[in-house]
C-alpha cells in the first residue's frame, strides 16, 4: 500500500474525531452536574441519529444518481452552512441601538 493511501486512511479517522473534545467540553461545561450523564447521552444520541439519516440520504443519492451527486450535495450543504455562519457572525457584529 502506498504511503499516500495510508495517510488518507488515517486522515479519515482523525477528521471526525478532531471536534469531539471540543463538543464534549461544551456539554460538560453547560450541563448541570447532576444531569451531565443525561446530557452526554442526549448529545450522542442526537449525533447518532443525524449520522444515520445523513448516511441513508447519501446512500440513496449514490444509488439513484451516482457518486458525483452525493459529493455535489455535500458541497452544496457545506456552502449553505458557511453562508449561515457568515450571516450569523455579521448579525452578532452589528452595533445594537440604544433604544
Amino acid at each position: 500500500m502506498a504511503a499516500w493511501e495510508r495517510g488518507r486512511q488515517r486522515a479519515r479517522y482523525i477528521k471526525p474525531a478532531a471536534p469531539g473534545g471540543l463538543f464534549a467540553s461544551l456539554v460538560a461545561d453547560t450541563a448541570p452536574e447532576d444531569l451531565r450523564g443525561t446530557a452526554f447521552g442526549v448529545f450522542n444520541f442526537a449525533g447518532g441519529i443525524a449520522m444515520l439519516i445523513a448516511s441513508v440520504l447519501a446512500g440513496g443519492l449514490w444509488d439513484a444518481y451516482g457518486p458525483s451527486a452525493t459529493y455535489l450535495c455535500g458541497a452544496a450543504l457545506t456552502l449553505v452552512a458557511l453562508i449561515g455562519l457568515v450571516l450569523s457572525h455579521r448579525r452578532n457584529q452589528l452595533p445594537h441601538s440604544a433604544g
